[in-house]
């Protein structure tokens, strides 16, 4: 069994900001391409990451059009490389539950459930799937809401480790 302690030594790995570019597509909406800022920053005190996601939509010139999405919350370090997140979204409340694993070449994935959904009555179940290799973060998102059968992808993105002192 590890540790609450070792669990966290690996999410460190995710500190700091991130930019990059994702694209979207579910069977209900549009296709989409979003430019994305995601920053993680340690308690301190506490096992835990807090996180916030930001995304505004881009046309076909990478140039912003809107706010697309804004999520905010809690990566929370568990034992035997469990981890918990809790966060508010545009439209709702979702918690998380997941596993950390490490492969071969200094990889670090996440796998992650949603196990409450609050305030979006459209959403039956989703799951994420977060990689680290170096200093790129690559994520995919698939859901399950009312108007799907089962999950389906909506959501795929790749950042990179922004410089110190970028935004």
């Amino acid at each position: 069994m590890t540790t609450v302690d070792e669990t966290m030594r690996f999410l460190l790995q995710l500190e700091g900001a991130w930019q990059g570019w994702g694209h979207g597509e579910f069977p209900t909406i549009e296709p989409f391409r979003y430019r994305e800022e995601l920053r993680f920053q340690a308690d301190g005190e506490r096992p835990l990451l807090f996180y916030e996601q930001r995304a505004r939509l881009v046309d076909d010139l990478d140039c912003d059009v809107k706010n697309s999405h804004w999520e905010s919350g809690f990566f929370l370090a568990k034992p035997d490389h469990r981890v918990v997140v809790h966060n508010a979204q545009t439209g709702r409340i979702e918690i998380m539950e997941g596993k950390l694993s490490l492969h071969d070449a200094g990889c670090l994935t996440i796998d992650l459930g949603t196990t409450v959904f609050a305030g979006d009555d459209r959403m039956v179940a989703a799951m994420r799937k977060i990689t680290l290799v170096g200093e790129c973060l690559e994520y995919r998102v698939a859901m399950h809401t009312r108007a799907t059968e089962g999950l389906v992808h909506h959501l795929a993105a790749r950042l990179e480790r922004a410089p110190a002192g970028d935004p």
